[in-house]
């Protein structure tokens, strides 16, 4: 019966052997790792500094990083793949150690024999002899000669070299390395620079703010046909001047634009401009806003006052209010010399353009990202005006339109405004300015519906509730990019004043006894609408009269003579009488007027005498709805108290008069006593 020998008499010799095998495998890994990481590492030394040199685009990085990528996968299969590609087992390591110190296979077949299907192989007593005789030598044996770490330490020495300059130049300029990994991830962030652009305003748009934008403008638009004002506010190094290059969207030369810089007395006068602009705003809270084109305000507080700008726009679409927008103005010309000492503006302007365009701006050794300014025609707006006229009023010609945007109204009406797009802009807001005397005044307008293409003044505090006077006022809008009308649609409300009323009044006879009733002949006009007509008679007492009231002072228990009771419309309190033209009780509307009436006056109740004499005048008042009329005196008529012979004569008078006048009418008719 065979015996073999216990696997633990070849243990130590086999840990040896193990432990070589994996200070191998270390050593190819770490010789392979280090030669891609040296490659990384000079990959992204090498892109750093060309990126850094020539500021690439998108394109040219993801070519030179396309580049880099041929170069690290050469270095690994030039250098790292076969390393990682190599396995040995464990007779692989004892040969390697038979060779390095020439000894024969014995070591290879102990490990062989000492496998437990190596029973089955032939002589036990062989196999025992092997593994005791290399268990006795394997306690002397340094399996370790002859091993060297030489590959691997040589390519971490330079990747030490490499990577830690790499990390060396990061941990130095943390601002550029923040930039380049921002970079190699394909983003837009620049590369500190001595310059910094702050904020960047075209026209009244906000393009850039630094905080929130970076370097990369957002895209904006601009009517056509309108030119460009740039303005870059600046901060550190101050440059001489400035550039932006501005090209077509559609190919083409690149048109430089210069940029200038803006003095300080100039950015504060401006700024003083738009304090002084917002101080009548700010003291009525009913405003909605002063009456410029943002466009010279709101660039210059971007670049100074950029506070008051922001709220300026939220009190543009009522979120804020003008007072907030005063107090921030001011609070930035409070603090101007902090303001302005730290900071430069500057300012470029291009003519019309008719078409979209690309641009980049240039200060010092910053600059931004390409930025589109897209040219979009401006909003075209038709206005829609519409009036009512007071209930009273029934002339078919009250309401007329004049002209687009004008009408002509009667005194009293309402008119509603509105307007429409017409071409197919939706609108962000409108607005309406009154060009009164005291200054204008502006109000908002309302959407409609939510195509925001229709808009209406919805408030009854605006004087088109009551047209009273003529109205003179603009309207103006803002698209969704930000456009407004290059100039503001005029619209006008004349008023045709209401008129006041006239009257005339004639008497049948001049001389009448004192209790006569004289029958007063009248003739009313007005334009609209009579609401009542009264008679005034006022008595101017003669000698007769003035003597009778001497004697009943003297002797006041003799009585008076009674006289007729007047009627219940009368009122008469002795020298005056007032008599409502009773027929005036309902108004008196268009299709009744002119209007012709007779009105008897019952003189009993003045108690009048021989040589007394009355003025007799027609007030009539005008209807104008809820609104007080206006009331119109005749010119008085005169009416002379007698007895009879006194009116008989006047009778015969006005008879002979009557003949003269006859005769004279018919000589003239037959040529009688002209010449021949």
């Amino acid at each position: 019966m065979s015996t073999t020998v216990s696997p633990p008499r070849l243990t130590p010799l086999r840990r040896q052997l193990q432990a070589l095998r994996r200070a191998r495998q270390r050593t190819r890994i770490a010789a392979a790792v280090s030669a891609v990481a040296i490659a990384v590492s000079v990959a992204i030394a090498v892109f750093w500094a060309i990126d850094l040199k020539f500021e690439l685009s998108v394109a040219q990085r993801l070519v030179v990083l396309g580049l880099a990528a041929v170069g690290l996968v050469w270095s690994y299969r030039a250098y790292a793949r076969e390393l990682l590609g190599v396995s040995e087992s464990l007779v692989e390591v004892a040969l390697l150690v038979e060779r390095r110190h020439r000894i024969d296979t014995d070591l290879v077949a102990a490990l062989q024999f000492e496998q437990p299907e190596a029973r089955d192989w032939g002589s036990s007593q062989l196999e025992t002899a092997v593994i005791e005789q290399v268990a006795d030598r394997g306690q002397a044996l340094d399996v370790f000669d002859g091993f060297s770490r030489a590959p691997a330490s040589g390519r971490l020495f330079w990747l030490t070299i490499a990577g830690g300059g790499l990390l060396v130049a990061m941990l130095l300029f943390p601002g550029h390395a923040r930039v380049l990994w921002n970079r190699l991830l394909l983003g837009a962030l620049h590369y500190p620079t001595n310059t910094l652009i702050q904020r960047i305003a075209i026209n009244d748009q906000l393009v850039l703010d630094a905080a929130t934008h970076g370097t990369a403008p957002r895209r904006s638009a601009a009517a056509q046909s309108r030119g460009l004002e740039f303005f870059a506010r600046v901060e550190g190094e101050r440059p001489a001047s400035g550039l932006v290059r501005v090209s077509s969207l559609r190919g083409g030369a690149t048109r430089p634009v210069e940029l200038v810089e803006l003095t300080v007395d100039e950015r504060r006068t401006r700024l003083d401009a738009a304090v002084r602009a917002l101080e009548p705003v700010a003291k009525d809270a009913a405003s909605t806003g002063p009456n410029i084109d943002d466009a010279t305000v709101l660039p210059y507080l971007d670049c100074d006052a950029p506070a008051a700008a922001g709220l300026w726009r939220q009190a543009r679409d009522s979120q804020a209010s003008w007072s907030d927008v005063l107090a921030a103005a001011r609070a930035a010309l409070e603090n101007w010399e902090a303001n302005a000492a730290g900071a430069s503006v500057f300012r470029g302007q291009l003519d019309r353009m008719v078409e979209s365009i690309e641009y980049k701006v240039f200060l010092g050794d910053a600059w931004t990202d390409p930025a589109e300014v897209v040219m979009t025609p401006r909003p075209l707006i038709e206005p829609r005006l519409a009036a009512t006229a007071p209930s009273y009023v029934s002339d078919s010609n009250a309401i007329r339109e004049i002209g687009p945007g004008r009408l002509s109204v009667v005194e009293g009406s309402t008119v509603s405004v509105g307007l429409a797009c017409a071409n197919g802009k939706r609108l962000r807001e409108a607005w309406l300015t009154v060009l009164a005397l005291s200054g204008p005044k502006r109000w908002n307008l309302v959407a409609e519906d939510d195509s925001r293409l229709r808009w209406r003044l919805d408030d009854t505090s605006a004087p088109f509730s009551r047209v009273e006077e003529d109205l003179r006022f603009e309207l103006q809008v803002r698209d969704e990019d930000g456009l407004t009308l290059e100039t503001p649609l005029a619209g006008l409300v004349r008023v045709q004043p209401d008129r006041s009323p006239s009257a005339v009044i004639q008497l049948v006879h001049r001389v009448v006894l004192p209790n006569a009733k004289p029958v007063v002949q009248f003739r009313v006009l007005d334009d609209h609408a009579v609401a009542s007509a009264t008679l005034r008679i006022r008595v101017q007492r003669g000698e007769a009269s003035n003597r009778a009231r001497e004697r009943a002072a003297a002797d006041p228990g003799k009585p008076e003579a009674e006289a007729p009771e007047a009627s219940a419309e009368d009122e008469s309190n002795g020298d005056e009488m007032t008599i409502p033209v009773t027929q005036t009780k309902q108004v008196i509307r268009g299709a009744e007027l002119p209007w012709n009436g007779k009105q008897a006056v019952d003189l009993t109740p003045l108690k009048l005498v021989k040589g007394d004499q009355l003025s007799i005048l027609l007030e009539v008042t005008d209807y104008r709805g809820d609104r007080p009329g206006v009331t119109f005196g005749s010119e008085p008529a005169i009416l002379e108290i007698s007895d009879e012979a006194g009116v008989l004569s006047a009778v015969l008078e006005a008879d002979q008069r009557a003949e003269e006048r006859l005769s004279e009418i018919i000589k003239r008719q037959l040529g009688i006593g002209e010449a021949p």
